[in-house]
């Protein structure tokens, strides 16, 4: 960690030994010794004084009101010990327990969610609702300020945040280097390399008279511009001093980009510099899994797009039918089905004869199953939350990464 200079008793106690073994030699032999009546007129080697070095401070800040979210930051401070010391903030919500039951010191902030405003970010997470509805300004204004107050109280080396987006305001504020752990299709570099798919939703005329490729290439180009979240955002950081937001993604991107799976979910090209991927990261057990299970036939079952539940499942090598019930599962479903191993059903499709049709095809075709357990061993081969802790350390000791850019203004989406 930080330079220290400790000396060990076995470093010192050979050159004491040694001074008074001559000493008595000298004496037995009537000679002066260093320490008989004349002056040592060397210079006194200089001991440095042993220090203890503090672990640096990081502070996580989790969308409690996620269970993916929770356990990822759980993880990561949990294979994070010995490399620095770690303490939650969060705003409560429904899995603000298990930051506790795991035995990390928790501070709650104010406003605290109570069970109507986590229905209302749940339904805009999932896109229920409309994006102005996830946080007033006044929240916004609200939470930075407690945010920046305890970041000036505690002074930790980084803050580690999610989807609590006013630390995208407060951690530049204060200084503080902001990191970001994410899935892959949380990023815009997903969209860049052209992976977005046009929604279903949106599947009706006049855009069904236009060729799928391109419908596919104005969607990516549309996402990775996105600008959802950032004007109430953008009132409150002018306020604070930090350099506005161009996009959602300077919001949801911090300092330092840690992407939560393999690089082949999905060829991203070149990444810049404060990019790493770190691989994936558990957060939902196989017994857990099978309770979110829609349907299952011949060992192929049946389930939602939702992140945590396709990587158990990857992690079980269990060939499944997914369905998407929003846009960032349709994303999430798409990287595991071009992987061979998942078959994709549009949600107006399905009914209970859709799903037994489609698990009765991925059960037919062994190279559902084959390719399932290719993913596994892929997952297997990297400890996402050791990496994630690894690239933390490395970011907080590394001298460029304390000097922290406001807004981080990417440049622009290349068109194709």
């Amino acid at each position: 960690m930080f330079a220290s200079y400790v000396i060990a008793h076995d470093e010192i106690a050979p050159q004491l030994d040694a001074h008074h073994s001559s000493t008595r030699t000298a004496a037995m032999k009537g000679e002066r010794g260093p320490d008989m009546h004349t002056a040592d007129t060397t210079t006194p080697k200089h001991v440095p004084t042993p220090t203890v070095t503090t672990p640096p401070h990081v502070l996580f800040a989790p969308a409690t009101w996620g269970l993916a979210e929770t356990r990822r930051l759980l993880a990561i401070a949990a294979a994070g010990r010995g490399r620095f010391t770690a303490s939650f903030v969060d705003y409560g919500g429904p899995f603000g327990h298990e930051i506790e039951a795991a035995g990390w010191p928790r501070t709650i902030l104010a406003p605290r969610l109570d069970a109507s405003r986590v229905t209302c970010l749940l339904d805009v997470d999932q896109r229920r609702r409309r994006a102005d509805a996830l946080f007033s300004t006044e929240e916004i204004a609200q939470r930075v300020a407690g945010e920046r107050a305890l970041l000036a109280s505690r002074r930790p080396a980084a803050v580690v945040g999610g989807f609590s987006l006013a630390f995208a305001i407060s951690a530049r504020a204060e200084g503080v280097p902001l990191i970001t752990p994410r899935p892959v299709t949380g990023t815009r570099y997903y969209y860049r390399a052209g992976y977005g798919r046009w929604p279903e939703s949106a599947e009706r005329p006049p855009w069904t008279w236009l060729s799928a490729p391109w419908r596919d290439a104005c969607y990516s180009r549309h996402v990775a511009r996105g600008r959802r979240f950032v004007r109430p955002s953008n009132i409150v950081a002018r306020r604070h001093g930090v350099r506005p937001f161009r996009t959602m993604w300077d919001l949801f991107e911090g300092d330092r980009t840690l992407i939560c799976d393999p690089p082949e979910a999905a060829d991203l090209g070149a990444l810049p510099s404060t990019v790493s991927i770190v691989g994936p990261i558990d957060v939902l057990s196989r017994a857990e899994l099978e309770e979110h299970v829609l349907a299952r036939h011949a060992g192929v079952v049946a389930l939602d797009g939702d992140q945590k539940l396709l990587l158990a499942a990857g992690r079980a090598a269990l060939p499944f039918v997914g369905v998407a019930r929003n846009q960032e599962q349709a994303a999430q479903l798409d990287v595991l089905v071009t992987r061979g191993m998942a078959l994709r059903v549009p949600q107006r499709e399905a009914d209970a004869a859709r799903l037994l049709e489609a698990m009765k095809t991925v059960a037919a075709e062994p190279r559902y199953r084959r390719n399932a357990e290719a993913w596994r061993d892929v997952l297997a081969r990297d400890d996402g939350a050791a990496s994630a802790a690894a690239a933390i350390a490395d970011a907080i000791m590394t001298p460029h990464s304390r000097r922290v850019v406001p807004a981080t203004h990417h440049e622009e989406f290349a068109r194709p």
